[in-house]
Formats: structure tokens, sequence, C-alpha cells
């Protein structure tokens, strides 16, 4: 396998969507979510916080997905994407806005805003953060609107919940995981689910370009070679 082969191996990510994201502890929040994508609520705005890697900006991009399917009008703002300008959002019927806390304060003025004319207009918002409200140094107007609506907290999966998800989306891709394969990359790599699903992916591709299963030797092969393109 060339260095350029291996390299596209980590350009590789699944399309995040509710379909692959696994609940754990945050069934009615997706429940909550999932509604705001087909305009059936009680709650228009959200706010979600959570560790890095918990699957904020995943459960934003799922939204985004299902609102289009559903013919929902959505627009979302990731979490690098910058906020150059403010523009009226009422043709929209849901505003996503990720990392609010690393967002200038004319970004802040421009959400604050969009609360407003959502609010009078039907519409709905979630917003996401890596702190719950009254820790966020972010503006009082747009802390306070935050605070109105409904709060969550994205919990992380425990080590038994990630290796039984890691195990289905293998099974679903066509490959099969041990155990002990299982716990030696979470034993060897980052924690987080997304970044986890993201090596499966290279390691299956790397298990058919060399013809060979998925076993702990090749696991471990593998990592070498990828840590050596990085490098490079």
């Amino acid at each position: 396998m060339s260095t350029r082969q291996l390299s596209l191996l980590f350009d590789i990510k699944p399309v995040p969507s509710f379909d692959n994201f696994v609940t754990g502890k945050n069934m009615e929040l997706v429940d909550k979510l999932k509604c705001l994508c087909s305009r059936v609520f009680d709650e228009r705005f959200i706010y979600i916080w959570g560790n890095r890697g918990t699957g904020k900006s995943h459960l934003l991009s799922a939204m985004r997905k299902l609102s289009d399917e559903n013919g929902v009008s959505t627009f979302l703002f990731r979490k690098n994407q910058k906020i150059k300008k403010y523009r009226s959002r009422c043709g929209s019927s849901l505003l996503l806005v990720d990392d609010v806390h690393l967002r200038t304060d004319n970004e802040q003025y421009f959400i604050f805003n969009w609360y407003n004319e959502l609010k009078a207009n039907h519409g709905a918002l979630v917003v996401a953060g890596d702190e719950p409200p009254y820790a966020l140094n972010i503006r009082a107007d747009l802390l306070t609107r935050l605070g109105w609506g409904l709060v969550y907290r994205v919990h992380e999966l425990t080590d038994s919940q990630k290796l039984e998800a890691m195990s289905k989306y293998s099974l679903e891709r066509g490959f099969y995981l041990s155990n002990e394969v299982i716990k030696y990359v979470l034993r060897h790599r980052a924690r987080d689910l997304n970044c986890l699903l993201e090596i499966l992916e290279g390691i299956d591709y790397y298990s058919i370009e060399t013809r060979r299963r998925v076993t702990v030797p090749l696991v471990k092969e593998f990592f070498a070679i990828s840590q050596s393109v990085k490098l490079e």
C-alpha cells in the first residue's frame, strides 16, 4: 500500500446521522432533536453541552441530514465556520450553531438576534457548547436566552458501550472485530467514539488492501505505519 493510499484512509469519515450515533444515556435528548427535525416540538430552543468528543457536532450534523430528508429548511454553522455578517434567518425553520463558546462578540450578537427572530416566527434553534450555560463566557443577553430553553448534557459512553458500538459498527461494514482487538484499540488510541470509528474505517481498508483478517498484530502494524505517514 502506498503512502498516498494510507494517507487517504485518514480522510475517510462516516457521514454523521442519528443511525450511527450511539445513544447511551442520551435517549431523551436524541428524541427531542429528532422532533425538531420534523417540526413536531413542545420546546423550540435547546442548548447542548459536553466534553470534546461526546458527539455534539455529530448530533448537529445528524439534525441537518434528517431535516433535509424531511423537507425542513435548516441552516448549520459548523464549528470552524465563521459567521461573517448578519443576515436574517427567518427563511430557515431550524438554525443550528456549533461551538458557541468560541464565537466572537459579533457572532454572539448575531445568534442573539436570530433567537429573537426565530421565536417571533415559530422557528427553532439548537446551540452547542463545551460548558453548561452558567459557566459560559459569552454575552450576557445570549447567555440568558440559552438558559431559557431546554438544556441537555451530552453524556459520554462507557467503555462497555463503546465496545458494543464498535462491534456493531464493524459488523455493519462487513468485518468481524474480536473483543481482544477492540480493547487493544481502546487502550492505545483516542477514546471518543467518533475518532474510534474513524480508526475502524482505516483498519478495515488496511485489512482489505493487505488481504488479511483483523487481528491485534495487524492493528499494531496499521498503527505503526499510520504514525509514520502522519510524521511525513
